[in-house]
This record gives structure tokens, sequence and C-alpha cells, in this order.
């Protein structure tokens, strides 16, 4: 079997302090940090952003990146090359400010699957090993590939490209403190005027679309971690547990405990 991609290096760490690999690069892989548990800060190409369970960074060949633990880490770090010589990433100018380098894989079951699997065979030095390691980040690769294909079609879809523009600000913006009346003042527009356009753009307001994004990743949080609800709001852009538990059971018909008892796998 032909797979889409070589393996330079992989290491798996678990419940680890913090980050003791160097920081400057003087290799032409592609670096994935796939996080199954904790949380960390980092910066690519003057692009920051923050790390969460189900995540995946991705850091094209020259580019240094820099990142710092904010909880004790367990993932898989990787350097990979394309066997077809192709580019993962457009330009991060085609993400607004959150940049390209972020994947929060929507496959979660998939994903978290593969990531056993490919634990399961760290640090194995046998043929058969190397090749179940290769064949899970193949897929892993596959999987960033499919989200990227959904990003640049939802991009190029509408017909606005100033709301284009916008939504992508949203979406990188949802779990910081960007606020929708700052990001309305970058588009040269009053929120009133964005909101109304945003809505005949995509059928939604540009809150319910902040409001969808940090749902689904308090989902992804409850069901693969036990971070505590206060935590996981603070991961989501929410003031707090309680806030999030009302919106939660308002959107779901659910406390957060209740989902995450009926959802763990």
């Amino acid at each position: 079997m032909e797979y889409p991609l070589q393996v330079g290096f992989h290491h798996y760490s678990v419940n680890k302090p913090r980050f003791v690999l160097p920081i400057g690069r003087d290799d032409d892989h592609w670096l994935l940090f796939a996080l199954t548990h904790g949380h960390f800060r980092y910066r690519i190409a003057g692009i920051e952003g923050t790390a969460v369970p189900g995540d995946v960074i991705v850091c094209p060949p020259g580019i240094d990146v820099r990142r710092e633990a904010l909880a004790p880490l367990t993932l898989h770090y990787a350097g990979v090359q394309p066997t077809s010589g192709e580019a993962l990433l457009p330009t991060p100018r085609e993400f607004g400010s959150g940049g390209p380098y972020r994947f929060a894989v929507r496959d979660t079951k998939r994903h978290y699957a593969n990531l056993r699997r490919i634990a399961a065979v760290s640090g194995r030095r046998d043929a058969m090993s190397a090749l179940r390691l290769c064949h899970g980040l193949s897929d892993l690769w596959l999987q960033l590939q499919e989200e990227l294909e959904d990003r640049l079609q939802a991009a190029s879809a509408p017909p606005d490209s100033t709301m284009q523009a916008v939504r992508r600000e949203i979406e990188a913006r949802a779990f910081d403190d960007g606020r929708l009346q700052d990001i309305a003042a970058g588009a040269s527009m009053s929120r009133t005027v964005m909101t109304k356009r945003f809505k005949a753009a995509y059928g939604m307001t540009p809150q319910q679309h902040v409001n969808a994004l940090r749902l689904s990743r308090a989902k992804q949080l409850l069901i693969h971690t036990d971070y505590t609800l206060d935590h996981i709001a603070g991961l989501c852009g929410y003031d707090s547990g309680s806030y999030l538990s009302r919106v939660f059971h308002d959107a779901e018909g659910a406390r957060p405990s209740e989902y995450r008892r009926r959802n763990r796998l």
C-alpha cells in the first residue's frame, strides 16, 4: 500500500508538564502536534492560539513553532513529509488571524481511535509497528486534508467576500475575547449591519455561529477529558461553568454532566 506521507519521527508523551524539544528548525518535515490531554499555547509565523484536546497543530517546514504548556500534556508529536510533494496548507491570510495551523478534527470517534492505535505502537522498532504507525499518521493527514477542503469550499461558496472574511475572523476568535463589535469595526461596518449581512449569507447570526462553535468544543472536551466545567468554560470562551451549564441545557436539553455520562466512550 502506498501512503500519502513518510514518517520522519514520532514521539508520544504522557502527562508531560512542559515542552523540552528545541524551538529552532533545521529540517524539511511538517510537524504535527495531536493533543489528547492538557492544553498549550502556540505561535507559528506570527499567529497565536491555544490548542485543546482534539486539536491538531500543523507547522510547515522551515517555520519555527513556539509553544508553552498550560497544563500537563499528553500528545503525539510527529515529523512527516508528503510523498506527492504537495503542500497541505494555503497562505495564512486565507483564514484570517487564526491562520490554517489549528485543526479541530470533527470526526472525533475516528480521530481518537486512530490516536489510540498510534500510541499502541509508539516506540516499537519492528517492521509491522512501523507500518501501523505510518498508516495511522497517514489517516490523520487525510483527515486534515478533508477538513482543509471543507474550509476552502465554505470560503469560496458565498458571493460576499467581505462576509467570508468576517466569518473566518469570527471562527478564529470564537474561543478568545474577540468581541463581535470589534470584528464589525475591523470590517468597517456596524454590528447591526454585519449581523444582517452575515445572516443573509449564512442563514444565522454571528452570535449564533459563535454559540455553535463554542458548544461543539464544549461537547468534545466533556467527552474526551476529565476537565471541570469551569475549566472547559474558560477554554470555550464562557465566563464561568455555571453560565456554560445554562447555555448547554438550553441548547441540548441536558446538563453538561448528563451529556458527559451518556456519551463517554
